[in-house]
């Protein structure tokens, strides 16, 4: 049976229930790991970001599981973030749909969180979900400033 909790999801100012990964899923081996780390280091060159991540949600708090491992990367595996913050992820995990902030200095509802003030201005995120429908993690990327890098735009 599916684990349950509660994501604050900023934009609304609900929480919203999800069901997510529990002991009976398959665990993800070390083969899968390194295909995974492989695409995150990747994406954080190809795309010129601060850091590319894997993060997994547990009971109470959203955790760093991988990370792409390049020089402006401020994160380390196993840093936890409590949930009911609001983050960007938990509106990923909460929607389980794709979330982007292509400039949080633009966007009315957003200008005044948390992130504003740590300077993380964009972010891309989506959800990694089984085909029951349980999340069971969510691929990020932290982007800075903007992600109108090189004359180019990573999404439309």
């Amino acid at each position: 049976m599916a684990k349950v909790t509660k994501v604050y999801m900023y934009e609304t100012g609900q929480l919203k229930k999800v069901y997510f990964t529990d002991e009976n899923k398959p665990q993800v081996d070390t083969y899968i790991k390194d295909k995974w780390q492989v695409i995150i280091n990747k994406i954080a060159k190809l795309m010129s970001v601060k850091a590319s991540l894997i993060n997994r949600l547990e009971d109470d708090h959203i955790e760093v599981f991988m990370m792409s491992h390049n020089q402006s990367n401020p994160y380390t595996v196993g840093i936890c973030d409590p949930l009911g913050q609001g983050a960007y992820c938990e509106m990923v995990l909460g929607s389980k749909k794709v979330f982007k902030m292509e400039s949080i200095k633009n966007d009315l509802v957003w200008k005044e969180s948390a992130y504003a003030s740590i300077n993380m201005i964009s972010y891309y995120g989506l959800p990694i979900i089984w085909p029951d429908g349980e999340v069971f993690e969510n691929f990020n990327i932290d982007l800075a400033p903007s992600l109108k890098m090189k004359g180019q735009q990573y999404w439309t």
